[in-house]
């Protein structure tokens, strides 16, 4: 059996998102090495500025790696909000992904359901034919045995009252 329209579709789909959840997950990561490297240069120039207090800094040695640290920072503060602005595109990428993922799967499920109903429909149609079939047979013999026969099968086949709120009322019998 060849896959439908609505599989291909779906399995297009579920490989979207994949893409889409792993190129997301690599920009965490790398959004989350642009922070700790964030802090890490802050840290520095944070201890650069406490060693430079302790000590007095005469020569201006933890001035200059505070400076440098502070430098180091601002460049990664601009790299990490390029890196969020890209991490928000990507999380939308893949929301997006997940929504058509979602639509795709209920539309094969309703193609699933249409394809199972037309199955049921051509099984039903046999069943009818058989009946029907049983029915003439009924007729038939009724009239050969000589009973009472009217022409109606009501009388010789009375329908089950499943079959009866059915037919008369639309109501769909209940699961035996």
């Amino acid at each position: 059996m060849q896959a439908t329209a609505s599989i291909q579709a779906l399995a297009a789909a579920r490989e979207a998102f994949a893409a889409a959840s792993q190129a997301a997950q690599d920009g965490h990561e790398s959004h989350t090495l642009l922070l700790t490297r964030l802090s890490a240069v802050q840290a520095k120039s944070a201890e650069s500025f406490r060693a430079g207090r302790a000590d007095g800094d005469a020569d201006g040695k933890h001035a200059m790696a505070m400076k440098i640290a502070d430098a180091d920072a601002a460049d990664l503060r601009v790299l990490v909000n390029e890196s969020a602005a890209k991490l928000a595109g990507l999380n939308a990428v893949q929301s997006n992904a997940k929504a058509r993922e979602i639509e795709a799967e209920q539309q094969a499920k309703r193609e699933e359901s249409q394809i199972a109903l037309s199955a049921l429909q051509v099984h039903a149609r046999k069943l009818e034919a058989e009946f029907l079939g049983c029915l003439t047979d009924i007729a038939r013999q009724a009239k050969q045995a000589d009973r009472r026969h009217n022409g109606s099968l009501f009388v010789l086949l009375p329908p089950s009252r499943g079959l009866k709120d059915y037919v008369m009322y639309n109501v769909a019998p209940t699961a035996a």
